[in-house]
C-alpha cells in the first residue's frame, strides 16, 4: 500500500472513531449538557447584571450558535471564492498546444485532454478537480522552462492526477478541520501533503533518471508553494 493511502486511511479511521464516540456522548448527554450550560450561564450572568439574568443564558447560547455558523459560512465562502478564481483563470484557456509541450505529452503517453493551458503572466502548474482531475499550466511557465524542465513539472502534476491526490488531500483537510480538537488529524494531514509531494518528486526522478531538471524548474518558480495541488 502506498504511503499516501496509509496516511489517508489513518485520518479517515481516527475521524470515524471520534465521530462514533462523540455521537454516543451527544445522544446520552446532549440535553443534560445543554441545560447545565444554560443554568451556569444564568448563574454567571446574575453576578454581572441586576436584572434580565434569565435571558442571558439564552442569549449566550445564541451567540455561540451564531459563531459556530459563522465558521461554517466562512468555509463555504472560501470555497466559493476559490471556485470563482479558478473559473476566472480558465476563461483565458488556450486550445493550441505548443510544440514543446506536445512532444512531452506524446513521449510520456499523456492524453492531451488531461491538460489545460491558460494564458497568464504568472508561472504555475497545478492539479484541479476531485474525481476527474486536470492539469492546469500557465503559458508563461511553458515559455520560461526548457523542455526537460517542463517535462519534470508535467510529470510531477501527472502523478498527482493519476493517483487522485486532490481528492485525498481535500477530503483529509475537511476531516481534520471538522475536529479541530484533535491535533493529530492536523499533523497527519500535513504529513500527507508532504508525502504527496515527495512521491510526485520520486516519480519524476524515476522517469527522467535524474532530479536535476525538476530542481532547476523549482529554482525558477517564484511561488513558495511550488507546484501545489
Amino acid at each position: 500500500m502506498r504511503r499516501e493511502l496509509k496516511y489517508f486511511l489513518s485520518i479517515l479511521s481516527i475521524f470515524s472513531v471520534s465521530i462514533y464516540f462523540l455521537s454516543i456522548l451527544l445522544k446520552k448527554y446532549a440535553t443534560f449538557t445543554f441545560e447545565h450550560f444554560w443554568q451556569n450561564c444564568k448563574v454567571v450572568a446574575s453576578n454581572l447584571f441586576s436584572s434580565g439574568a434569565h435571558y442571558t443564558g439564552f442569549i449566550l447560547t445564541i451567540i455561540i450558535l451564531v459563531i459556530t455558523f459563522g465558521f461554517f459560512l466562512k468555509t463555504l465562502l472560501s470555497y466559493v471564492k476559490t471556485q470563482r478564481k479558478l473559473s476566472s483563470i480558465l476563461e483565458s484557456r488556450i486550445f493550441s498546444i505548443p510544440k514543446k509541450l506536445k512532444i512531452i505529452l506524446d513521449r510520456n503517453d499523456i492524453n492531451q485532454d488531461l491538460l489545460i493551458i491558460v494564458k497568464d503572466e504568472k508561472e504555475y502548474a497545478l492539479t484541479i478537480d476531485w474525481f476527474s482531475p486536470k492539469i492546469v499550466v500557465s503559458s508563461n511557465l511553458i515559455d520560461m522552462l526548457s523542455r526537460k524542465q517542463l517535462e519534470a513539472v508535467i510529470l510531477h502534476e501527472y502523478y498527482h492526477l493519476k493517483n487522485k491526490h486532490p481528492f485525498l488531500l481535500i477530503t483529509s483537510e475537511i476531516l481534520s478541520s471538522s475536529l479541530l480538537l484533535l491535533p493529530v488529524l492536523r499533523d497527519l494531514t500535513r504529513k500527507l501533503r508532504t508525502v504527496l509531494e515527495q512521491e510526485a518528486d520520486n516519480y519524476v526522478s524515476n522517469q527522467q533518471k535524474t532530479e536535476r531538471h525538476l530542481d532547476l524548474a523549482l529554482a525558477q518558480i517564484t511561488s513558495r508553494n511550488r507546484f501545489k495541488i
